[in-house]
């Protein structure tokens, strides 16, 4: 038994570098889904793609197909649905750049994988300006610029096709995310503070502080990249990090005695004894029999 313990340190001293390397190059320091949500987002992706498709299959225009990068969208669409980077001006803002950029590219003189690489450039620095990122533009710029220029007829028809693609993604993604996942869809702007975070008629932490919009919208300019969060989602987050940080530390400090009673500072000892029905500490009563006396 002895020998298995040290070959089973052993392994795990030999494993510890890997696991090192791993979680500071490879894997993200965030916390994982859980397993609800893991379930939820794949049935959401199953059905929602299964709608959209329907939805295209159904449109007047028998042309119109179901494009791949839907599928990347739909990652995104039912696993992170308060992203920024699902939200529907970021879907269709940023699938109409890749568009116009992958046509323009694919209609120079000169068409090389330089060509395409400039699409995608291009792409990302229109979806930057107007606020509409969304990655699965890029596989639609290089699908686009794969086939080559077009006539402007056909140009437009397959920016119809792109638009027709990104509608149904949406629909599907309203209804599946609201009505079957519980998941509030879309998630532009917050509808309402979080004063009653914790339930009571305290202030939440943010405006105790003094905190503002401008000053989180600075702290999030400083960051000096893209943050994948929004402006209220990061004011709950701190919020209930502040919240919990709180109680704990009060758990910790508060006597025995008080556990399970409302937060606020221990009454005096006196008042105690007076509470209880005894008699209060006498005048002369010796330090050394004070605590045993009013508090026991």
């Amino acid at each position: 038994m002895v020998g298995h313990n040290e070959a089973k340190t052993t392994q795990r001293s030999m494993f510890e570098p890997l696991k090192k390397l791993a979680l500071d190059y490879l894997v993200a320091d965030t916390p994982p889904l859980t397993p609800g949500a893991r379930w939820q987002s794949f049935v959401g992706a199953l059905l929602g793609l299964l709608l959209a498709g329907i939805i295209v299959y159904l449109a007047p225009d028998g042309g119109v197909r179901f494009l791949p990068p839907m599928g990347a969208s739909a990652i995104i669409l039912f696993a992170l649905p308060h992203s920024p980077l699902a939200q529907p001006w970021s879907v269709l803002g940023g699938c109409l750049a890749a568009s116009v950029s992958a046509l323009l590219a694919a209609a120079l003189p000169v068409h090389t994988p330089k060509c395409r690489g400039l699409a995608v450039a291009a792409t990302l620095w229109l979806m930057i300006r107007f606020r509409c990122l969304h990655p699965p533009g890029g596989a639609l710029t290089m699908l686009i610029a794969i086939e080559g220029a077009r006539p402007p007829l056909e140009a437009l028809q397959l920016i119809g096709v792109v638009v027709a693609n990104v509608f149904a993604m949406l629909l599907a993604a309203w209804t599946v995310n609201n009505f079957l996942l519980r998941w509030r869809y879309p998630q532009c702007r917050s509808e309402s503070t979080p004063s009653l975070l914790h339930g009571t008629a305290d202030l939440a932490p943010t405006e105790r502080t003094g905190l503002a919009h401008d000053d989180l919208d600075h702290a999030v300019q400083a960051v000096g990249t893209f943050v994948d969060i929004q402006e209220h989602e990061l004011v709950q987050i701190y919020n209930l990090a502040v919240d919990r940080g709180t109680r704990v530390a009060r758990s910790i400090e508060r006597p025995a005695r008080f556990v399970g009673k409302p937060f606020g500072p221990a009454p005096p000892a006196r008042a105690v004894r007076a509470a209880d029905g005894g008699s209060p500490c006498p005048p002369a009563c010796p330090p050394s029999r004070r605590a045993a006396l009013c508090l026991g």
